[in-house]
């Protein structure tokens, strides 16, 4: 009986990325043709920060198109560090954005994982 196959999952980002006080850090995703896909994200606030961070998952129209105005969204709190389930989603593409909320100390992407199903 043939179905979806899940394969390993993969970092999108490679190296920890920055996401500087008070901004947002965007990573666009292109599933390309599957029967779906799932996404997790690493996140960490800084030890001494006072707010947390936000990670939302939005449907696009395609590759650099429109991007929803809302999504899956999921939070940590301040002097947190977690890897956050964002979900399943059928083939396509997504934006993943990462809101850093603390208005003086930069989080960080450890990375961002993907596993496709084909």
């Amino acid at each position: 009986m043939a179905g979806p196959l899940p394969g390993t999952a993969i970092g999108l980002l490679g190296v920890a990325t920055s996401v500087p006080a008070s901004s947002s850090v965007t990573t666009e995703y292109d599933s390309g043709q599957c029967y779906y896909f799932e996404v997790w994200v690493d996140v960490a606030t800084d030890a001494l920060s006072t707010a947390g961070v936000d990670v939302a998952v939005k449907r696009k129209t395609g590759a650099a198109g429109t991007t929803a105005s809302s999504g899956l969204t999921k939070s940590i709190g301040a002097t947190e560090s977690t890897i956050l389930y964002m979900g399943i989603y059928d083939a396509g593409t997504v934006d993943i954005v990462v809101s850093n909320n603390d208005g003086t100390y930069a989080a960080t992407i450890n990375e961002i994982y993907v596993r496709v199903a084909a």
